[in-house]
């Protein structure tokens, strides 16, 4: 594997996962409820890759997801619905580098399934980098700073829906290219959240919302949602799970500056512990040996080389 095969996906993925950190700030700008801020989120990002699909159409790509895979999408797409719904009401009761750190919690999840659906073999590097940040994300997570109980349920819930979205998403990148599944997963996303804006929601204030208020919400989705899920969904497609996970525990450190400089969050002595630690272990897995490409499992295996290529068709297309 040439060596900018190899950091481009690595590079791109930790890129992604800095200025996702910094999304918090827009968040805290609105005073939008966070379902609305959610759905807005969702059908700004889900019009983008709308319209940027028409247009490959236009020009003879016809990269769809096939009627045999819509159920696993449409599953993370309402995962993804839950995630910043739980992600976003959180950011109102804690400071944002808190509840970011305790949401990539999320790649200890991910390394755990990964070994046993894709038999990913962690490394004695992986291993470290994944101790290091799930020790780093605990030294943030105390209830005084996190808001409560209330809010350490509501970032769990995040790292948990996180967690099984990049791993169904995983699967389906398989057999289905990133723009396609994109903006399937966000068309569902926008969809699901129609009833929690109804129920939860400020459907009359959001009618009557100002622009201070909506161009955060919109510009969360054209550019934090939209562009920036398609980039890394492309990136973790030549990634390994274990390691895609990894590296979005980077984002606390984009989370607590961006904090700190346009909130005046100012983390206390353990909390930057905690951050150093976790940027220590996204360190670690980019230079962890089995960063790059996916191991085939023992079937896949038995069944010859050819075997693995038969669920990239999609490539010729994407």
């Amino acid at each position: 594997m040439k060596t900018t095969d190899r950091l481009v996906p690595l590079l791109g993925t930790a890129a992604v996962a800095l200025f996702w950190g910094t999304s918090g700030v827009l968040v805290k700008r609105s005073s939008l409820a966070a379902t609305d801020i959610a759905f807005i989120r969702t059908s700004a990002g889900a019009a983008v890759l709308l319209a940027w699909s028409t247009i490959h159409r236009c020009r003879g790509d016809r990269a769809s997801v096939a009627a045999g895979h819509r159920m696993p999408a449409m599953l993370t797409g309402l995962l993804l619905a839950a995630h910043w719904l739980t992600f976003t009401a959180a950011l109102r009761a804690a400071p944002i580098g808190t509840v970011l750190t305790g949401v990539y919690l999320a790649p200890v999840m991910i390394a755990v399934f990964a070994r046993r659906v894709w038999q990913e073999r962690v490394s004695g590097r992986t291993g470290l980098a994944l101790l290091l940040t799930a020790v780093g994300s605990l030294l943030v997570l105390r209830p005084a700073a996190a808001g409560g109980w209330s809010g350490l349920l509501l970032i769990g819930t995040a790292a948990v829906t996180y967690a099984g979205f990049i791993l169904g998403s995983k699967r389906s990148l398989r057999v289905v290219a990133p723009r396609a599944l994109t903006t399937f997963q966000l068309v569902v996303a926008a969809i699901g959240l129609v009833p929690m804006v109804i129920v939860l929601g400020q459907p009359a204030t959001l009618v009557r919302a100002s622009a201070a208020d909506l161009l955060p919400a919109i510009l969360l989705g054209v550019a934090y949602t939209g562009i920036a899920l398609l980039a890394y969904l492309s990136c973790l497609h030549r990634l390994t799970v274990t390691t895609s996970g990894i590296l979005l525990s980077l984002e606390p450190i984009s989370s607590f500056v961006a904090g700190w400089l346009a909130l005046d969050e100012r983390p206390g002595v353990i909390v930057v512990f905690g951050v150093i630690l976790a940027l220590c272990g996204g360190s670690l897995a980019l230079t962890a040996p089995e960063a790059v490409g996916e191991r085939q499992s023992p079937e896949a295996s038995r069944r010859g080389p050819g075997a693995a290529s038969k669920g990239r068709q999609w490539q010729a297309g994407s």
